[in-house]
C-alpha cells in the first residue's frame, strides 16, 4: 500500500477544479485609471445620493465593466437617489411647509440623507466589485485619485439635490424660506 494515497487521475482535461476562477482581462474604456471602491463612500457622504451614483457609473466605465452592469449601477442609483429624496422631503414636512423651518428637522433631515447616500454607495460598490476585481488581477497600473473628481461630484450632487427640492416645492406650493 502507497503512503499518502494518491487520488484518481481523471482523464479530463478540462477538470474545472484546476480553471482559472477570473476569466479573461476585461477591456478598460480610455478615460483614466478607475478610483478603488471605497473612496466612493466619502463623495457619497459629502455629496448625496446623487453624487454617489455619478460616480459609481463613471467607475464602473472606467473599470470597464459589461454594459449592464453599467446600465444596473445607473438604473439603481438613479431610483434610490430619486425615493431617498422624495422619500425626506414628504416625510419631514417639505409639503406641509411648517416643520423643514425646524432647525432639529433639518438635522435630521441631513443626517438620514447621508446615511441612506452612503448605503447606497455600498450597494452601487457591490455591483462594481467584479470588474474591480479584474483590474486588481489584470489592469495595468495603480488606481487614480478621487480628490479633485471627488469634489466635482459632490459638488455636483450636491446641486441637483437641491435642484430636486426647489422642484418638489414648487410643485407642492410649499414655501422655501
Amino acid at each position: 500500500m502507497n503512503w499518502p494515497p494518491t487520488p484518481p487521475v481523471s482523464g479530463h482535461e478540462d477538470d474545472s477544479l484546476l480553471q482559472p476562477t477570473i476569466a479573461d482581462p476585461v477591456e478598460r474604456r480610455p478615460g483614466g485609471r478607475p478610483w478603488q471602491l471605497g473612496s466612493q463612500a466619502y463623495v457619497a457622504f459629502f455629496g448625496g445620493p446623487f453624487a454617489a451614483t455619478a460616480v459609481a457609473y463613471a467607475n464602473s466605465r472606467r473599470l470597464g465593466a459589461p454594459a449592464e452592469t453599467q446600465r444596473l449601477v445607473l438604473l439603481v442609483g438613479l431610483g434610490v437617489s430619486i425615493a431617498l429624496t422624495v422619500a425626506s422631503f414628504s416625510l419631514f414636512g417639505g409639503f406641509t411647509g411648517a416643520r423643514q423651518r425646524d432647525p432639529d428637522v433639518r438635522r435630521v433631515l441631513s443626517f438620514v440623507g447621508r446615511i441612506g447616500a452612503v448605503l447606497l454607495a455600498l450597494g452601487l460598490m457591490r455591483l462594481q466589485r467584479r470588474a474591480d476585481r479584474h483590474f486588481q488581477m489584470f489592469g495595468a497600473g495603480e488606481y487614480g485619485s478621487l480628490w479633485w473628481p471627488g469634489l466635482l461630484f459632490v459638488l455636483v450632487g450636491t446641486i441637483v439635490s437641491v435642484l430636486l427640492v426647489i422642484g418638489l416645492s414648487c410643485l407642492s406650493g410649499a414655501s422655501l424660506l
